[in-house]
């Protein structure tokens, strides 16, 4: 087969450069380094040009709206430095700036992708948004899209991390037959790591390396639970491993719960109830009278109960989820 290199396909005024250097770190229309009025890049490198469902949606543009002598949307010479690094706190703003001269007749329009519960726009204009934060997350996205009316439009976004939530975490995973686990996701918006075992000390983990790792000794009780905090200047969060236990003996390796865990039971406060592959559970807790104290539904896969204003005594938990059914014995102190 044959080929044209991108240089020649864009029909460079100035050839005479490394074709091997790249020069997807500028737009060529406004270095005046190719005759066209527009070109479509895709975002990483491709061997072969492929149609994708982005470029689709660039030449439909063009073809519909496409004008001689439409503006070009350029970088600006002054790069706009955004911090998207730290967290945004819950109840704080925050203004973030596209880094485009947006030319006469074109319009900025400013969105959150998916998690508009999460973080709210407060006000915004052509060059730059305010948000706010909402509710923590790690996974909130705000985008932007300048719309050209001569020609195709420029889309962009930036992900943004509100306060300090369980989505920190990710978790982590233990090293087959070994006492090491591993935080699965560095989290850059997470400044510290504690681990424990049960209700023992926290351990601080300042090794800022991903995967995290870290090593434990077994403790006693029949069901050891290993728990993670970590915090950001927003706050932080304290997870324990789910939904897996480890088991104390020779094989230092986490296995599937068979049905939910509870932690701490006996209870002077809540419980914690980790579940397991169950999705939508419906709750319902009995006093030893058989009469219903409580009832909820949760699709997480670990919930706290109260158990203020309850007496002291035992209480049956019943869990379902339609396909399978559980009974849980919790005490309150």
């Amino acid at each position: 087969h044959c080929f044209i290199p991108s240089v020649s396909a864009l029909a460079f005024k100035n050839p005479n450069f490394d074709w091997s250097t790249s020069f997807n770190n500028r737009n060529l229309v406004c270095t005046d380094e190719t005759p066209f009025d527009n070109y479509f890049t895709p975002t990483t490198n491709e061997t072969h040009i492929y149609i994708s469902e982005a470029s689709a949606k660039w030449i439909m543009e063009e073809i519909d709206k496409g004008q001689v002598n439409c503006p070009s949307i350029c970088n600006s010479s002054s790069p706009v430095v955004n911090d998207l690094t730290s967290a945004l706190c819950v109840n704080s703003t925050r203004t973030l700036s596209h880094n485009f001269i947006v030319p006469a007749g074109c319009t900025v329009t400013w969105s959150v992708s998916g998690y508009s519960d999460k973080l709210s726009i407060v006000s915004s204009n052509n060059n730059s948004v305010t948000v706010k934060g909402l509710s923590a997350t790690s996974k909130a996205v705000v985008a932007y899209k300048i719309n050209n009316p001569c020609g195709a439009s420029i889309e962009g976004s930036f992900p943004l991390r509100v306060g300090v939530s369980e989505e920190n975490l990710e978790l982590f995973q233990i090293e087959p037959n070994t006492n090491k686990a591993q935080i699965r996701n560095f989290n850059s918006a997470t400044n510290d790591y504690y681990w424990k075992l049960d209700n023992g000390s926290w351990n601080y983990h300042n090794v800022k390396t991903y995967p995290y790792t870290f090593t434990f000794q077994i403790g006693g009780g029949n069901n050891t639970i290993l728990c993670l905090k970590t915090s950001n200047q927003c706050g932080e969060i304290t997870e324990c491993v789910s939904p897996y236990i480890l088991p104390v003996g020779p094989m230092n390796s986490f296995v599937a719960l068979e049905e939910p865990l509870v932690y701490p039971n006996p209870t002077t406060g809540d419980w914690t109830i980790v579940f397991n592959d169950m999705e939508v559970k419906q709750m319902q807790m009995f006093n030893r009278l058989g009469s219903m104290v409580w009832k909820g539904t949760t699709d997480n896969y670990k919930t706290t109960i109260s158990g203020k204003g309850l007496a002291a005594g035992v209480y049956l938990l019943k869990v379902s989820d339609g396909k399978q059914e559980h009974s849980l014995k919790l005490i309150k102190k």
